[in-house]
């Protein structure tokens, strides 16, 4: 018994030693990892993957557990649907008194806690001076299991992981300063474009009005039902009517319908058509497109990247309609 006393002791002894030496060497990786994540961090946002004019000194984000790179629960605070099949979630932040901070056109990645390999990215559509909470604007498709999952069976109270990794960090203000932005949206892709339209036309922050950016978006959607954000948009169109124009490429519709931009020259509705080279010689004009300071911003589904730039993960070169204009790869940016 004495023996086995022993042993006991040795083998608790063993396993304390195995444990502490597990316990370091997690500690060691995670510091190893957060090094990584930091000079990929500023790889993404100083370097030229795209041909953008990232820098560091200009990311609009801070520090906080989901922005580095570690999954955060955050629960449901409220679900308000907007249309058939898309709501809008407000999530709340640990902090009531703090921003979401993930600079502008960035997302998020979300994932369900019982089920990491269900993960999708979000962009936050609310303001970034918020505190307390952020809100996503998500679509439910039918055979999509985390957006089928926000909608059908989340709750308010229930937490979703969310993180954000340097790829999820795009153009950062003030963009580079081009002289021309055309922004081609497609259903829910209108979220990063509106997160920059935020930035530049309703920011309360006078720099946003040192920009003489003049922003063409042409939002395409099935029917008028189907144009999300449409009140917030307009009115920032009415505040800037000369940096700020806005077609809708609806393809289901046959008549353009009011619109509450008050027949206002800068909001119009092309219907029965398809974004193609035709509708963006159209709308802006193939000098336009052509020009060294023009930049083209392209967030849709993929048919939408196929036939206008070509596959998004394919960023050193542009296929599709704009090929045909000849522009660049460091001119086009595809979120």
């Amino acid at each position: 018994q004495h023996n086995n006393h022993d042993n006991s002791i040795e083998s608790l002894r063993l396993y304390h030693i195995e444990l502490y030496h597990w316990m370091m060497m997690r500690v060691v990786l995670m510091i190893l990892l957060m090094a990584f994540m930091e000079m990929d961090q500023v790889h993404a946002i100083s370097g030229d993957s795209q041909g953008s004019t990232k820098d560091a000194t200009t990311i609009e984000r801070r520090s906080g557990p989901w922005l580095d790179g570690v999954p955060t629960p955050l629960p449901l605070l409220s679900k308000t649907r907007i249309s058939r099949d898309t709501s809008i979630f407000r999530f709340r932040l640990p902090d009531l008194d703090e921003t979401l901070g993930i600079g502008v056109c960035s997302c998020l990645l979300a994932s369900l806690p019982h089920d990491r390999n269900v993960t999708r990215p979000y962009t936050p559509i609310s303001s970034r001076h918020v505190k307390g909470y952020f809100d996503l604007l998500v679509k439910r498709y039918p055979n999509g299991a985390m957006s089928c999952a926000l909608h059908d069976k989340l709750k308010p109270g229930d937490p979703i992981l969310f993180w954000q990794i340097p790829f999820n960090i795009k153009e950062q203000y003030p963009f580079g300063k081009p002289k021309t932005i055309v922004m081609l949206a497609a259903g829910t892709g209108i979220t990063p474009m509106y997160q920059a339209l935020q930035r530049l036309f309703g920011d309360r922050e006078k720099d946003c009005n040192d920009l003489d950016t003049k922003v063409y978006l042409i939002y395409g959607c099935r029917t008028a039902g189907d144009v999300y954000l449409r009140k917030e948009i307009e009115s920032m169109q009415r505040m800037y009517p000369n940096r700020f124009s806005i077609v809708y490429v609806l393809s289901d519709e046959v008549d353009a319908g009011p619109s509450t931009g008050n027949n206002n020259d800068g909001i119009k509705t092309l219907v029965g058509q398809h974004m193609n080279k035709e509708v963006l010689e159209q709308v802006c004009g193939s000098r336009l497109l052509k020009q060294k300071d023009c930049r083209v911003w392209i967030c849709g589904p993929p048919s939408f990247y196929n036939d206008l730039c070509g596959p998004r993960e394919q960023t050193s070169k542009v296929g599709g309609a704009l090929r045909s204009f000849g522009l660049k790869p460091n001119q086009v940016i595809k979120f």
